[in-house]
């Protein structure tokens, strides 16, 4: 059986004049969605790859989005993040 993500943790960081850029994350569970999709016949042909898309609102504008990163985690640990420059 396979080990299914519990949950995602995002982290955009922001753009600023300083040298220190902010960093806001939050958590969102993934077991639910990945339950469904890992036990659809379907999702046999496409081994381990699952795909969730998540849009993100800036209030300061997408000028301020620096980069988003995101980490999963299961009851075997943890990934390494994987990130997005802009």
């Amino acid at each position: 059986m396979l080990a299914h993500w519990e949950s995602g943790i995002f982290k955009q960081a922001s753009r600023q004049r300083t040298q220190s850029a902010s960093v806001d994350g939050f958590r969102v569970p993934l077991a639910e969605v990945a339950s469904i999709w890992f036990e659809n016949p379907a999702s046999i042909s496409f081994g381990s790859q699952f795909v969730y898309r998540r849009g993100f609102t800036e209030e300061s504008g997408t000028d301020a989005i620096a980069s988003i990163s995101v980490t999963l985690s299961n009851s075997l640990g943890i990934s390494d993040p994987v990130s997005i420059t802009f």
